[in-house]
């Protein structure tokens, strides 16, 4: 070779050379950075945990307290239980169902009451024992000293109006000792029906009656014709008072002590295949089994 073409290869080695070395310590500086300190557990690192630990506290008790949830039952009176629905807890509860029938029933129980009073039994005797004494006013006419007996048979005959033709006979053949018992027996009758309670609603049956309440020794027509007189002068002394049976039923009522349910944990409400009734509906509701809710208690 020339010596220039050696002077030029030479030099192109050196070049060469020395760009290896130019590169070799640019990698040498890049790998001698200083080393990263550790990081410090902080107060910012302790609050990311407090708040990541709360996150899944609280997703956790929201998870448990799904599933202590009761499944919602849905029924209507009249449905039939497709299972055996027990109480979930002990408990107890006022049943309005039950209290309210059982003051229906109090009520229901009380008697009519009627506004018999012995002061109003006795004034309502001595007017009708006034109305008796004028209707038989022209019998004891007919019948007093000195009437003959044509006028006293006249008399007799117009006197006391609707009687039937066998008192009528039975008027016109008596004597004035037999006219004074039949008098007096129909007038203790008529005082002591007036005196003792006597409804509105038995003032007929009385009425039937009274002949088997004449004594005195009377025969079977002089009886008769006694209750026929004072039949029409018999009336109620007791009348139906409304307010005073609303009352009485009020109190029975108010009486029936509120009806207390108590089922115990697990106890059965409705059975399987039992219709539900409106007593079921109310322990369901009362028992919270027909709300979504938890069951902690």
């Amino acid at each position: 070779r020339s010596r220039r073409a050696r002077s030029g290869a030479a030099r192109r080695r050196v070049g060469h050379v020395g760009a290896l070395t130019d590169a070799a310590g640019d990698v040498a500086m890049l790998s001698r950075r200083p080393p990263i300190a550790p990081r410090v557990f902080g107060r910012r690192d302790v609050s990311r945990v407090a708040l990541g630990g709360g996150v899944v506290v609280a997703a956790l008790t929201l998870i448990f307290a799904l599933d202590l949830l009761p499944n919602r039952l849905v029924l209507q009176v009249g449905d039939v239980a497709p299972f055996d629905i027990v109480a979930p807890r002990t408990d107890s509860y006022i049943s309005k169902i039950e209290t309210d029938a059982a003051r229906d029933e109090a009520r229901k129980s009380v008697e009519p009451v009627y506004d018999y009073g012995t002061e109003k039994a006795i004034r309502i005797a001595g007017v009708q024992l006034s109305a008796f004494d004028a209707k038989v006013s022209p019998v004891d006419n007919a019948f007093s000293e000195g009437v003959k007996d044509v006028s006293r048979r006249v008399i007799l005959e117009s006197a006391l109006p609707g009687l039937t033709d066998k008192a009528r006979k039975t008027l016109l053949g008596l004597s004035v000792d037999r006219w004074k018992a039949v008098r007096a027996e129909a007038s203790r009758v008529l005082d002591a029906t007036e005196r003792d309670p006597l409804r509105d609603t038995d003032v007929e049956a009385t009425k039937v009656g009274l002949s088997g309440k004449m004594a005195g020794g009377l025969d079977d027509g002089e009886r008769m014709l006694a209750a026929e007189i004072i039949a029409p002068l018999i009336v109620a002394n007791s009348s139906f008072s409304p307010d005073l049976t609303q009352q009485a039923r009020d109190r029975a009522a108010e009486a029936i002590p509120n009806v207390v349910v108590d089922y115990v944990q697990n106890e059965t409400v409705v059975q399987r295949g039992h219709k539900v009734t409106d007593v079921d509906m109310e322990a369901l509701t009362e028992l919270g089994l027909l709300q979504n809710r938890p069951d902690v208690l």
